[in-house]
């Protein structure tokens, strides 16, 4: 990282490195520490949390750590103990997975990703699918579950709304500076 960070910055370029989301909640093997002394940015993909081979569950959960482990606020404070706040951006996730899952809710084949448009344009005012229920949950985002013949789904899903909570949240933290990842169409 350090001699790239020096040539880009050579051609008078600037370095910016994307680390996961859940890196201290997976005991990732960074050195964000030393790293983030030669990146310009240090952008940190909150979402994928649980990933389309996982079972079902949100993005990235906003302060649910004594459910799922670890939350986005969890994430914050651990990025802040080794990356200046001036040089973390935090990247939100628009989409969602539909995992079809078992009558226990575990899920039984690769979850399919689906856009935000998709995912309002299936789950947002009428839900028109079979046994289809739609709400909100203290995680922040929105989920789905419903019925596809005789097979059971579950849809959870980042939207606008659940990012303008947490990027109201980075506010109060100092942390400005944000991006989006939007998986196929926004």
């Amino acid at each position: 990282y350090s001699e790239f960070s020096q040539s880009v910055k050579k051609e008078k370029l600037l370095f910016y490195i994307s680390v996961f989301g859940d890196n201290y909640f997976q005991s990732r093997a960074y050195d964000l520490k030393e790293i983030s002394k030669s990146a310009d940015r240090v952008i940190v993909m909150a979402y994928d949390f649980h990933k389309a081979r996982s079972n079902p569950g949100p993005n990235f959960p906003f302060d649910q750590k004594d459910i799922y482990g670890y939350d986005f606020k969890k994430m914050i404070e651990d990025f802040q103990k080794d990356v200046l706040r001036d040089k973390l951006v935090i990247a939100f996730g628009y989409f969602g997975y539909d995992w079809k899952v078992d009558k226990e809710g575990n899920s039984i084949e690769t979850a399919l990703p689906l856009s935000l448009f998709q995912m309002e344009e299936r789950f947002g005012k009428d839900c028109k699918l079979q046994d289809c229920i739609v709400k909100k949950n203290s995680a922040l985002e929105s989920n789905a579950a419903y019925k596809e013949g005789d097979n059971q789904h579950v849809v959870w899903f980042e939207d606008r709304e659940s990012v303008q909570k947490k990027v109201k949240y980075l506010q109060s933290q100092g942390i400005l500076q944000t991006a989006a990842w939007a998986y196929s169409y926004f």
